[in-house]
């Protein structure tokens, strides 16, 4: 479950059940951002409103619930996966970063790096104008 808690007294506001499909998955890799949490679990990407615990949006796809790599930044949301509809595996299987504007819910862009390895990103860190994330052997700027 996703709880929230109100700051000032500690009472849990709200529950929120994560479930892809039938089973409930673990939600992880949360950050906030334009009023809601967001996070994945290995069949969603899950956009859930801050204040009601309601599901704002979901991006049904392929994720791994070991490798998240989330980051928030100027209305932006990054993570990595296969998004559905959006994405086909990569020939190596390694991951794909997205960006996610969080008031139009559009992909603005993806960004695979290949590697000699099928290797997934680390958590991107934006700085200067730029997106920084690590892979395998190798540390990239994005602007």
């Amino acid at each position: 479950y996703l709880y929230g808690v109100d700051r000032a007294t500690g009472q849990q506001k709200y529950r929120v059940d994560t479930r892809d499909g039938t089973r409930r998955k673990h939600l992880r890799g949360l950050v906030q951002a334009g009023g809601n949490v967001y996070g994945v679990t290995q069949g969603q990407f899950w956009a859930v409103d801050a204040r009601t615990g309601r599901t704002a949006w979901t991006l049904p796809g392929e994720y791994s619930d070991t490798f998240v790599g989330t980051a928030a930044a100027d209305g932006v949301v990054y993570f990595q996966g296969r998004v559905g509809g959006v994405d086909t595996s990569p020939k190596d299987g390694s991951g794909i970063l997205h960006a996610v504007d969080v008031q139009t819910r559009q992909v603005l862009w993806s960004f695979n790096y290949p590697t000699e390895e099928a290797w997934s990103f680390g958590i991107p860190i934006a700085a200067d104008g730029a997106i920084y994330v690590g892979t395998y052997k190798t540390l990239l700027k994005l602007k």
